[in-house]
């Protein structure tokens, strides 16, 4: 029988020694009865509810990155949501050429115009705008 990702099978010879701390947080994050080969640690955060979860720093620190690149969202031209890469490394652009004292945005020798990064900012704004308040609403 193959696993979920396609590569080998169960009765592989392949295995790898778990302290028992590490061993009991993931079948509490995993759940009992759940083969460990077959969880990885993407799947058992974005899937599990937060008040599952161990307070350990790393998975609150792994939340965290997975909620901001949710909030980045995917690349123009895809269906995926959020505010795009484009939008988010022009505000970082932004941001740089602030901290080095520059007044305009340069990117490889042109020069952007200030319209865009407005626009830009009114995407980041509109879409935080929008996250907060369907927070408070719920």
């Amino acid at each position: 029988m193959r696993l979920w990702n396609g590569w080998g099978n169960e009765d592989s010879d392949l295995t790898m020694e778990l302290s028992d701390g590490l061993r009991s947080l993931l079948e509490v994050l995993v759940g009992p009865g759940t083969a460990l080969s077959q969880a990885t640690l993407n799947e058992v955060i974005s899937k599990v509810p937060d008040t599952r979860l161990d307070d350990h720093p790393l998975i609150k620190t792994a939340l965290m990155f997975f909620l901001l690149l949710m909030f980045i969202g995917a690349s123009p031209g895809s269906t995926g949501g959020g505010i795009k890469t484009t939008t988010f490394s022009l505000l970082l652009l932004a941001v740089i050429s602030s901290l080095r004292g520059r007044t305009k945005l340069e990117l490889f020798r042109s020069t952007l115009p200030f319209a865009l990064l407005h626009k830009a900012f009114l995407v980041f704004a509109f879409s935080l705008g929008t996250i907060f308040t369907a927070t408070l609403l719920l």
